[in-house]
C-alpha cells in the first residue's frame, strides 16, 4: 500500500520508493532486528530493557528468536 500511495499522510510514505528498506512497514519477522543490529547494538538495546517497570512484562532472558 505504501508504494501505491494510498496513503495520504506524507509520513505514510517511503522516502525511496526503490528502496525497500525505506518503507515504514517491515517483513514483520520475529527476531528480525538481529540482521540489522551489530551483537554490541543487540546487547545494549537488551541491557536498556531491563531497566524498563517489570510490569511491561519483558524478560531479556526470554529468546524468542532463532
Amino acid at each position: 500500500m505504501e508504494a501505491a500511495g494510498a496513503f495520504d499522510s506524507k509520513i505514510l510514505q517511503p522516502g525511496d520508493v526503490r528502496d525497500p528498506e525505506s518503507f515504514k512497514v517491515r517483513r514483520g519477522k520475529v527476531g528480525g532486528y538481529r540482521e540489522y543490529l551489530s551483537s554490541d547494538d543487540q546487547a545494549y538495546a537488551a541491557d536498556a530493557l531491563t531497566k524498563l517497570d517489570p510490569r511491561f512484562g519483558y524478560d531479556p532472558r526470554e529468546d524468542s528468536g532463532p
